[in-house]
């Protein structure tokens, strides 16, 4: 008897094991995609605006450092209490002969250990001083809306921040990173 019986679980482990193989039973059919990808100088890219390297507030100097290919931007600069702006440090240039659309969003917001920031804007504006779109640095994941650089054009990127009067400064520099979105798609698809 107790010979049966494990005749009869052997059996039903050996059906449960084929029913897994069963279940699991398929083909895969592999097919080639050939790829020929082609490398471009970018039609968009950063260049320095004219406050690039200019004396801002305590003598320190302004600065736009633009990555060799245009493709990647820091900017340098100091605010005090109450509103500064820095206008025209950076600029956003389409050297195309059609226009593109772009937005900022921001990747890592400022972060103020002791509050005294208040508010911290980037500004999209085009020559003629409008304002194309606002982004607000101090919320990670916040994006403009879709801006268009027009052919052969520039905008510019400037900053705003508010700083709270009677608040104690930051012992160390206020980072932020922002992220250049473009194509040629109104609105810019959202990133993968």
């Amino acid at each position: 008897m107790a010979y049966n019986k494990r005749r009869m679980i052997a059996l039903l482990a050996a059906i449960v094991m084929l029913a897994g193989v069963v279940s699991y039973a398929g083909f895969v059919v592999v097919y080639q995609i050939n790829g020929n990808v082609s490398e471009t100088q970018p039609p968009v890219y950063f260049t320095a605006g004219t406050n690039n390297n200019t004396i801002g507030l305590d003598g320190n100097t302004m600065q736009a450092i633009i990555g060799s290919n245009g493709t990647s931007a820091t900017v340098n600069f100091s605010v005090t209490y109450g509103d500064t702006y820095i206008v025209d440090l950076l600029n956003i240039t389409n050297n195309a002969s059609t226009t593109y659309y772009a937005k900022l969003c921001v990747a890592t917001p400022v972060t103020s250990s002791t509050g005294v920031v208040s508010s911290a804007e980037a500004l999209v504006v085009d020559s003629t001083g409008s304002v194309l779109g606002t982004l607000d640095l101090l919320t990670s994941g916040n994006c403009t809306g879709t801006f268009a650089i027009p052919a052969g054009s520039n905008v510019t990127v400037d900053f705003h921040f508010t700083l709270s009067e009677g608040t104690q400064l930051d012992t160390s520099p206020l980072n932020f990173t922002i992220t250049l979105q473009y194509s040629n798609e109104n609105p810019v698809p959202a990133t993968p």
